[in-house]
């Protein structure tokens, strides 16, 4: 325990190898070892498990991948992902909750990714578990389940040490509780016979007593003029048919269970997602479609997960407490850096952030005073509404109580406030009324002394008011068996063994059964049906390559052969081949500008190594792919262990390759076999092209590969680096194998390149290197790293070699076809795009 800053995080992250400790031992099982040598993963190893506070989930893996990520099931080595489902189906039913295991991570509900995060530490049965705040996404009824997951662990053997900001629940599971305040230990005591009051004594060293401020009568809450007012209101899947009015100096709680479309309505309410229905600002209509219009017209968001959504945390306090007040800063265009200075200065100590120096990175706060950043950005705007998703989350109960002031001070100035919380006990002591959602609508509102625990629990899980209930018993109506009353009932047992204040060890209920109540489920299967994941992801790609390769058929409908398709199908190879080069490194968030001068230097080392026997055409061969794996090493030595730019370093290599290439021949020629080119480029039984068949064996490879532990590594490094790391991933490993998998693609589309071309150039390659950047992005590559798919970018590469041909049959002069180009390009790019959203906006 401890306030914000105290030391709890780092403290967790020298016990799991994250940091090395200046001075001190660790010791497991008796036996001192020094985790940080090979960081979390000998961490898990030696059986010490964490649920960090930042998940560190890889949003675009799905929950299964997430789950195993460190140590995936394995069959003849390779990841067998039937067994992986199984078993991450088998823990999440185990625990009582229904997640997907074949769902992408990112899709997720933030408490649903809490979840995922704890069955991924506890999947293989830890000596030591570590939770890190693993509670603050969850409602009353998922913590009930974790607290009794976690006793059937300690009774197992398990030691636990738990992290939380919500005391009830501390003293509901711990045995012993360790203060820490300013980075050292206050005191350890043990939890029976110790009071909440004297507690938190020790946490801030004052005695506090945590109270909601008073509210205002209700009577003079409705009276005041409506700040925002929605009717019928709808999100696609996400919520329909809400309407309420909230207003000026009123606090709303959004209420019901998790993932039943409150953090939707308030991300739609700022323009995150596009609505149907009617929605007015101070009593005048208004459409607010981005979050841009949002802030204009006086509507402030503080989102439920800070890290991605909030804030952003490569920059310092002072840019973000700065970024949403630019314009009240600035002066004919510039920033004023006294304002500036002043205005950092004031949020800063209004809500007592704790730091070295506004300069300082958000990322090196804690959590909890990185919320208070989150919060204290929009205060300079004024705004009429305020949105609030878990306003008090990660922050330590001598700040919460400073949290609840300020949302009242706003409040009495004019402010309205929408407000989400999963801590039930918080939602009821700020709200003015209670709205509660169920299966995304809107069940019952609850004012003044309407507001109780008992009323807003029975609405969230019953979808309906006690009053309702109690009429329709007294109809003589029977409870029908359907899905909504199986959910009711297991909800409602499921809270009975946590209506404890302590959440005490009472007797967990069996777990809920794993039921989908979303109108999306029975949708959302019959789309997993029709087409699996991969396939819908680039399916809107290839049907532009379809178009394409139509046009294509249409331009040469005279002379179309199986030699003219031969002949494009060699002609595509070495593209084909630099973009998936390309789109392996950008999977680990880097790239390569150093491909194309491989596919110059692949083809001279052919032209000046290669002689007329099979036995020279062979050892030339392998020569060039152990040389393009040598110098991918090498690239990827320099990007993972000087930690240097990718794309400084890989425009250096770029010289020093082309260099090599000029070195080795200096103008176009040498000696290549008529014979080892006429096989490179011909058929096979006068029918198959030979480079479409080694094209088809690169694609196996890399199947193959991605479905290893070290393929499953390099989507995650790209994905979430900080994650994977702390997930007990091999980084470095996977990085440098994306570069030398990349070196070993180039130098194979460099061979074909040679075939094609019938010599050895030392330029020849360097068209290369940004045609297959822009074939990797069309194909669905994302720069960010851990989202694509290389079958993506064989259609973007298609496309881009079909476009240049067509252009080039067309007959039109080179100015013409390089305008023509572009705008194609952008056309195409932009309908998979839409495609994508279109896909994204359907899940």
């Amino acid at each position: 325990l401890g306030e914000n800053g105290a030391g709890k995080s780092t403290l967790i992250n020298l016990l799991t190898g994250v940091h090395r400790p200046d001075a001190g031992t660790i010791a497991v099982d008796g036996a001192r070892v020094d985790l940080a040598r090979f960081g979390p993963r000998q961490a898990e190893a030696l059986g010490v498990s964490v649920v960090h506070q930042e998940l560190s989930l890889s949003p675009h893996l799905t929950v299964a991948e997430n789950v195993f990520l460190a140590q995936p099931p394995t069959r003849f080595g390779l990841i067998d992902r039937r067994e992986m489902e199984r078993r991450a189906a088998d823990r999440f039913h185990g625990l009582g909750v229904a997640i997907d295991p074949a769902a992408l991570a990112g899709e997720l509900a933030l408490a649903e990714q809490q979840l995922v995060e704890f069955v991924k530490a506890t999947v293989v049965r830890p000596k030591v578990l570590i939770l890190d705040e693993a509670t603050s996404a969850l409602d009353r009824a998922q913590v009930a389940l974790l607290f009794a997951e976690l006793r059937r662990l300690r009774a197992a053997g398990t030691a636990v040490v738990f992290v939380s900001h919500r005391l009830e629940e501390v003293f509901a599971l711990c045995d012993r509780m360790t203060v820490l305040k300013n980075g050292e230990e206050v005191a350890t005591v043990p939890t029976a016979g110790t009071t909440t009051a004297g507690l938190v004594q020790l946490m801030v060293g004052r005695r506090l007593e945590e109270v909601f401020p008073p509210k205002p009568p209700i009577d003079q809450v409705l009276a005041a003029p409506v700040a925002l007012a929605v009717r019928d209101l709808a999100s696609g899947r996400r919520f329909r048919d809400v309407s309420f009015e909230l207003h000026r100096g009123e606090i709303l709680g959004l209420g019901g269970l998790q993932g039943h479309g409150q953090h939707a309505l308030l991300a739609a309410l700022f323009g995150r997602h596009p609505v149907e229905g009617g929605l007015a600002l101070g009593g005048e209509p208004a459409r607010i479609e981005t979050p841009r219009a949002a802030t204009r017209r006086g509507v402030a968001y503080v989102p439920a997960d800070r890290k991605t959504e909030g804030l952003l945390l490569p920059l310092s306090v002072r840019e973000n407490l700065a970024l949403p007040n630019l314009g009240r800063l600035g002066r004919w265009g510039l920033i004023q850096g006294e304002r500036e200075t002043d205005l950092v200065a004031d949020l800063v100590r209004r809500l007592q952030i704790r730091l070295r120096s506004p300069r300082q990175g958000l990322l090196r706060l804690s959590g909890g005073n990185q919320q208070k950043v989150a919060i204290a950005k929009w205060l300079p705007l004024r705004p009429d509404v305020f949105l609030l998703a878990e306003p008090t989350r990660g922050i330590d109960v001598g700040t919460k109580q400073e949290i609840y002031r300020l949302m009242r001070e706003l409040a009495a100035a004019g402010a309205a406030i929408l407000l989400i919380s999963s801590d039930t006990v918080e939602l009821l002591g700020l709200s003015d009324r209670v709205l509660v959602l169920y299966e995304g609508r809107p069940v019952a509102t609850f004012q003044g002394e309407e507001v109780t625990e008992e009323n807003v629990v029975h609405a969230s899980v019953a979808g309906r008011t006690l009053d309702q209930a109690g009429r329709e018993g007294r109809k003589g109506r029977v409870d029908r068996a359907d899905r909504a009353g199986q959910a009711e009932r297991a909800g409602a047992a499921t809270l009975r063994s946590s209506a404890s204040p302590a959440l005490g060890p009472t007797t967990p209920s069996p777990p809920p059964p794993l039921v989908e109540d979303r109108p999306a489920a029975a949708a959302a299967g019959a789309e997993r049906r029709r087409l699996p994941r991969a396939w819908r992801e680039v399916a809107p790609i290839y049907a532009v390559l379809a178009g394409f390769a139509l046009v294509y058929l249409f331009a040469t409908r005279g002379s179309v052969s199986l030699g003219t398709l031969n002949n494009l199908s060699a002609y595509l190879f070495p593209l084909t081949l630099a973009a998936l080069a390309q789109s392996v490194v950008m999977l680990t968030g880097g790239i390569d500008l150093s491909l194309g001068a491989l596919v110059s230097l692949a083809t001279v080392l052919l032209a000046t190594r290669m002689y007329d026997s099979a036995g020279s055409m062979l050892g030339a061969v392998l020569l060039v792919l152990a040389v393009g794996a040598l110098l991918g090493f090498l690239t990827g030595a320099v990007v993972t262990f000087a930690r240097l730019p990718a794309i400084i370093v890989t425009l250096a290599t770029s010289f020093l390759w082309a260099g090599l290439a000029l070195f080795v021949l200096d103008v176009p020629g040498g000696h290549l076999p008529a014979r080892f080119a006429q096989g490179m480029t011909g058929q096979l039984g006068g029918t198959v092209p030979v480079t479409l068949l080694v094209l088809a064996a690169v694609l196996l490879a890399w199947k193959a590969i991605k479905s290893t532990p070290l393929g499953l590594g390099i989507y995650a490094v790209g994905d979430n680096p900080a994650g994977a790391f702390a997930s007990g991933v091999p980084v470095r490993r996977a990085r440098l194998a994306a570069y030398v998998v990349a070196g070993v693609l180039a130098m194979i589309g460099g061979i074909g390149l040679a075939a094609y071309s019938g010599t050895g150039d030392p330029l020849i390659g360097t068209p290369y290197t940004l045609a297959a950047i822009s074939a990797a992005v069309l194909g669905g590559v994302s720069f960010l790293g851990g989202q694509g798919q290389l079958r993506g970018a064989v259609a973007g590469a298609l496309i881009l070699g079909l476009l240049i041909q067509i252009l080039f049959i067309s007959g039109l002069s080179p100015s013409y076809q390089r305008v023509i180009q572009g705008v194609v390009l952008i056309v195409a790019l932009g309908i998979k795009v839409l495609a994508g959203r279109r896909l994204a906006e359907g899940r």
